[in-house]
């Protein structure tokens, strides 16, 4: 669905990874095959450490996330560019919120500085609680989550609020 809404030169990040359910490995690599846009990068997210601790299998340190466009992107920052594709962001664990699948906001804020401009409007299909948007804020970009969980939703509402009630820094583009 986001694939149909993505227009001419727009872009898509997956994040995604791995998972190993009845001994079955569920590689993260469907995804490529999935989404009717072009991939453009496979990034690799890699942490130092993980939240699922488990005393018979070493700790998991990198997720995926896939960079799709329709065509060639309408922008991407040339400083952007100058980045590797292995990208070094600690976990951001917040407990206040209490989500399962938490991921750090420099996640977001570097996909919408690299592929957007200041007209942009951010989809964030599964908004859990509202990290893309909050990481919209600061940059000044539009933005629009979905979420089907109400406590998440209100977790989001309030947490895209007290973001904008914070001054907001100007960026270069």
């Amino acid at each position: 669905e986001c694939a149909r809404l993505v227009s001419d030169g727009g872009s898509v990040y997956w994040n995604h990874r791995g998972k190993i359910k009845d001994w079955k490995y569920y590689s993260p690599y469907w995804v490529i095959d999935a989404c009717p846009i072009p991939l453009l990068q496979h990034i690799i997210w890699k942490f130092p450490s993980s939240a699922e601790v488990a005393k018979v299998k070493w700790y998991p340190r990198k997720e995926d996330i896939f960079f799709f466009s329709n065509g060639k992107p309408k922008y991407f920052n040339p400083e952007m560019a100058k980045l590797s594709d292995v990208w070094e962001i600690n976990h951001e664990c917040n407990f206040e919120y209490d989500h399962p699948a938490p991921f750090p906001i420099q996640i977001p804020i570097r996909a919408i500085t690299a592929s957007t401009t200041s007209d942009a409007t951010i989809l964030d299909p599964f908004m859990g609680s509202g990290t893309t948007g909050v990481a919209c804020v600061q940059p000044g970009r539009n933005f629009i989550g979905i979420e089907i969980d109400p406590t998440y939703f209100a977790i989001a509402e309030k947490r895209i609020a007290e973001a904008q009630m914070q001054p907001r820094l100007e960026m270069e583009e």
